[in-house]
């Protein structure tokens, strides 16, 4: 699994890509909107990759920030962009870049280029995350157990990879939510529902309940 920092001042689309890539599986370590955050983040935990935006709130932009990151971490960068102009362009060399997606761009492209990160700087060191007998393929974003594979929804996806990805801690009802649902509002009743159609699925008891809090993968 591996940790993503998000560079981006529209808090709308930080949360939007940040749901996009708990689905896929990966770990969004955090959301920061300026260069003081992202140095200040990285300073405080390690961050596998970074995705940003070229312009950000206040100075230095999000090219000069990922550079100064990169020199001193040595982080693969996505720039995720609506910017196009040749100063941008121009200024953007001095970046070891992954890619330079342009908005908005298709969901699939991105994934494309986070897997060529993993590999190009070797993220994982194995291609899969296994644990009690479960196997996500992190590039074909699917789930096994036993060598079969397990059919999930998206939202029973999500779910289980949130709950996979912090196994053996407490995942609280907010959090999913959070996720899941992003700013939609959710019931009590339609969580429980996606829970016990999860554990439905899942060949093992591995979702403990703790009641009142939220859930624990075994």
């Amino acid at each position: 699994m591996i940790d993503i920092l998000i560079l981006e001042s529209d808090t709308v689309t930080a949360s939007d890509l940040a749901f996009m890539l708990t689905g896929w599986g990966c770990r969004v370590a955090g959301l920061v909107s300026d260069h003081a955050g992202a140095i200040h983040f990285c300073e405080q935990k390690k961050v596998d990759l970074l995705i940003a935006e070229t312009k950000i709130d206040g100075e230095p932009d999000g090219i000069e920030t990922a550079y100064i990151l990169q020199e001193i971490y040595d982080i693969p960068v996505i720039f995720t962009t609506s910017h196009i102009d040749s100063t941008t362009l121009t200024n953007t060399a001095k970046v070891d870049f992954t890619a330079y997606l342009i908005k908005p761009y298709r969901e699939n492209d991105l994934l494309i280029m986070i897997r060529l990160a993993i590999a190009k700087y070797d993220l994982l060191g194995q291609t899969d995350q296994d644990c009690c007998g479960y196997v996500h393929d992190i590039h074909l974003n699917k789930v096994y157990c036993d060598e079969q594979e397990i059919i999930l929804t998206a939202h029973e996806k999500s779910l289980f990879l949130l709950l996979f990805n912090e196994r053996g801690t407490l995942v609280t009802h907010e959090r999913i939510d959070e996720v899941i649902w992003s700013d939609e509002f959710v019931t009590d009743e339609t969580r429980r529902q996606l829970v016990h159609r999860l554990k439905l699925r899942l060949p093992h008891d591995s979702i403990e309940i703790v009641r009142g809090l939220g859930y624990r993968f075994k």
